[in-house]
């Protein structure tokens, strides 16, 4: 056979090579870079390794070996920058001796990005201090680490200790997210992380809880709070760089004081928000026609609003609403005393910025209200 003949794919243009190449599965991409040299240079390009996920799940590892995917990430090429680690926490901190296939991450030092998941879900059990040293061995070697998501969403227990010693050993994030609420045995609020560390670098912050050290991070321009405290709340105000607040107060109660003293302080501060969310379940939040008033006053460049579950919310905060000149997107759920009535049907008539407006699962709004052209109205039941 003559080597030397040239492989048809190679006369394709090259933009319909790389289209074709896109959609191999990335074990089929390593399979093909080993072929030989064209394809190598190729299948290295980090356009197609930019978005990856690796995923180290117990039962597969079981059943192929870590050797197999330590060796699959061994062969990865050296410019990733982007790779999501969802890292399976019933992995015991025997087989982390073994084979460690975080270790791979000292060759990957543009790491940028990682996911870290919690699942314990068949073994109620202390997670193994191994496992732990190895899961910090591993942040702790990402030193351009900047963005860190923590899912305890269907974990059994508390990890508050192993999350703890997670964030010290991190570099300073720009973005942290840490989702589910940790109430593992009823202990409500059991994680209260120090963003010390963090506090200069976070942009970004999305967790379930109401970290009392949440107004250091003056550089926040998005913040996403569940199971917000009053006292959480108040410090809020002092950041001055928001821009995308989501604030859920279930568990909590908050007063229409606390609610106008929040108010009071942002505009002292200059905080001038672009985005705001507020909803509750589980209590009465004494939040009110008169409180959503005070927002125009407070936030003039407010372009996007969304109220969720806030039963003393009236049809006349329509009217209130009208007054939030630079509002595009509206969203208002579960507020069963919103009507369909003259306020509703000024403000979808009025001539204004707003573009979009959604009515989730309000028991008075049964039916798209007449609205201008321009306006797009949802109702969803």
């Amino acid at each position: 056979m003559d080597n030397t003949k040239t492989c048809l794919f190679e006369i394709l243009p090259f933009h319909l090579q790389y289209k074709i190449i896109s959609l191999l599965p990335r074990k089929d991409l390593l399979t093909l870079a080993s072929t030989n040299s064209y394809f190598l240079e190729i299948a290295s390009n980090p356009v197609f390794w930019n978005d990856i996920t690796l995923v180290i799940d117990s039962s597969r590892i079981k059943k192929n070996g870590l050797e197999s995917f330590e060796g699959f990430c061994r062969r990865l090429p050296e410019k990733i920058t982007n790779i999501n680690w969802l890292i399976d926490h019933r992995i015991t901190g025997e087989a982390c001796r073994d084979c460690s296939p975080w270790n791979v991450l000292s060759e990957l030092p543009q790491l940028t990005r990682m996911s870290l998941e919690f699942f314990n879900l068949r073994f109620k059990r202390t997670a193994n201090d191994e496992a732990v040293f190895q899961v910090c061995q591993m942040v702790r070697s990402a030193a351009h680490l900047g963005h860190l998501r923590i899912n305890l969403r269907d974990a059994s227990r508390s990890y508050t200790s192993e999350l703890s010693q997670i964030l010290q050993c991190c570099n300073p994030l720009t973005s942290l997210q840490i989702r589910g609420n940790n109430n593992a045995h009823g202990e409500r609020n059991a994680i209260e992380p120090d963003l010390t560390r963090h506090a200069k670098s976070l942009e970004t912050l999305d967790i379930h809880m109401s970290p009392s050290t949440v107004d250091l991070c003056r550089n926040l321009t998005s913040l996403r709070l569940f199971s917000c405290t009053a006292d959480c709340f108040a410090r809020i105000s002092k950041l001055s760089n928001l821009e995308r607040l989501s604030i859920d107060f279930s568990y909590h109660w908050i007063t229409g004081e606390d609610w106008f003293t929040f108010l009071e302080h942002c505009l002292e501060n200059g905080v001038d928000l672009k985005y705001l969310r507020i909803s509750q379940r589980g209590v009465n939040v004494d939040l009110s026609d008169i409180h959503v008033a005070s927002l125009s006053e407070t936030f003039p460049n407010l372009r996007q609003l969304e109220i969720e579950g806030f039963q003393d919310i009236t049809g006349r905060s329509f009217s209130f609403i009208q007054q939030l000149t630079s509002l595009e997107f509206l969203e208002i759920q579960d507020c069963n005393g919103v009507t369909n009535g003259e306020e509703l049907k000024n403000l979808l008539f009025r001539e204004s910025a707003l573009k979009e407006v959604k009515l989730i699962r309000n028991w008075n709004i049964k039916t798209v209200p007449s609205h201008r052209s321009a306006i797009s109205v949802k109702v969803i039941n």
